[in-house]
């Protein structure tokens, strides 16, 4: 499976803590909120099986970006989530090799292409 995904924000603005009540605790952001849900209408739209990909899996993830300083680690996390999330992988856990290049591009053609093998 090849999809086409809009760029993430980074994973500072996607996911946030909180410590009310006394206790810490992560939540997604609505920054993040609107990424997923913008993902998720395209992998929906993309994968059509019924049922999530329950074997192991790899992913290759290149990302077209226009900010030199955008750490590629930043980047796996909000894609294997956003793949759990929408019933395209099972678990992320199934990922068992990931592969990410970055290429710097103009900021209108920022995206994220992301392959799935193995399956």
């Amino acid at each position: 499976m090849q999809v086409t995904l809009p760029k993430p924000p980074s994973i500072n603005h996607i996911y946030a803590f909180t410590s009310r009540g006394g206790f810490a605790r992560s939540y997604i952001t609505k920054e993040g909120k609107v990424w997923f849900e913008e993902a998720g209408k395209i992998l929906k739209k993309k994968y059509r099986r019924s049922t999530p990909i329950n074997t192991e899996v790899e992913v290759w993830v290149t990302l077209y970006t226009n900010y030199y300083r955008q750490d590629v680690d930043n980047i796996a996390k909000p894609i294997l989530d956003s793949l759990q999330k929408n019933g395209i992988l099972e678990n992320d856990s199934l990922v068992y090799k990931i592969d990410i290049e970055k290429f710097k591009c103009k900021k209108e053609e920022q995206r994220v292409e992301v392959e799935i093998q193995g399956y």
